[in-house]
């Protein structure tokens, strides 16, 4: 009769042990590296942050660029997250964040930014106030001295007439009269527009103007003529739905539009994406 071996179990309970070792070695190395020593890291470079902390770095120099105006401290600042094209990443950031649904003043001051380092895209153009040149001031015109006749030395003075002061005719002042409102809905996805057509005699577009927008507690002003693809004439402002708005164009004597307001009123006849669009034609008149 042979013996009965006992290689097999003994084997087995090796390997059993050497497992259970192996898992506790690793759980033990877990709870040190997590929890008792876990890496911490100090001093590192923007460009290493993840993409997420790369928009909020791209969010906060957006921000300062607003309050300061520096243009080479946000684009050294940026330069720093090591982007390629930093204006195009800025743009890519203020489109994301726009489908987020940030603030229109965050949106602004990363649109403005991104256009400053010139990458900005056809869906930010709106969102940019248009800091156009300030025109330059027509001068009041000085009427000429009346002249007062010197008495002539004579027998019989005999009187000269009064000289009649004429003024200095200067040039004709643009005045715009209102001559269209509507209040329409627009195919496609984005902020609700006030959008201005100012127009010459001729029903041509006028640009350089100064368009000033006024609502409870704010203000801001734009230019006709930054948007030429549209109409030299043309220039729009982005509103917010539910605010109240006056529109003023800037020269003396032009018609003030008030009540704008936009609305959360449907557009059933439009398939898809739709804004709200207030559309303003002034027509010049010279006074």
């Amino acid at each position: 009769m042979r013996p009965v071996s006992v290689q097999t179990p003994r084997r087995a309970k090796v390997g059993l042990w050497a497992l259970l070792g192996l898992v506790l070695g690793l759980a033990a190395g877990l709870v040190l590296a997590w929890v008792v020593w876990p890496v911490q890291y100090t001093e590192t470079d923007p460009s290493d942050l993840m993409a997420e902390r790369k928009a909020l770095w791209a969010d906060l120099v957006a921000d300062g660029y607003a309050l300061t105006g520096d243009l080479d401290a946000a684009r050294a600042r940026l330069n720093l997250l090591g982007v390629s094209d930093p204006g195009a990443f800025v743009a890519q950031v203020a489109e994301t964040r726009l489908d987020q649904g940030a603030s229109l003043q965050h949106v602004r001051a990363m649109a403005r930014l991104a256009e400053r380092l010139g990458g900005i895209t056809a869906r930010l153009l709106v969102y940019i106030a248009t800091p156009a040149p300030t025109p330059t001031a027509t001068p009041t015109p000085q009427p000429t001295p009346t002249a007062t006749p010197s008495p002539r030395p004579t027998q019989t003075p005999t009187p000269e007439p009064t000289l009649t002061p004429t003024p200095t005719q200067g040039p004709s002042a643009q005045v715009f009269r209102l001559v269209g409102k509507d209040y329409v809905c627009a195919p496609g996805a984005g902020p609700d527009i006030i959008a201005v057509f100012l127009l010459d005699e001729d029903e041509r577009g006028v640009p350089g103007i100064r368009i000033e927008v006024t609502w409870a507690g704010g203000a801001d002003a734009f230019y006709t003529g930054l948007k030429p693809e549209v109409n030299p004439g043309y220039a729009d402002f982005v509103a917010e739905r539910g605010v109240e708005y006056s529109v003023t164009v800037g020269t003396e004597g032009s018609e003030i539009v008030r009540g704008i307001r936009t609305s959360d009123e449907p557009c059933p006849e439009i398939e898809g994406p739709y804004h709200h669009r207030w559309v303003l034609r002034f027509r010049r008149t010279r006074s």
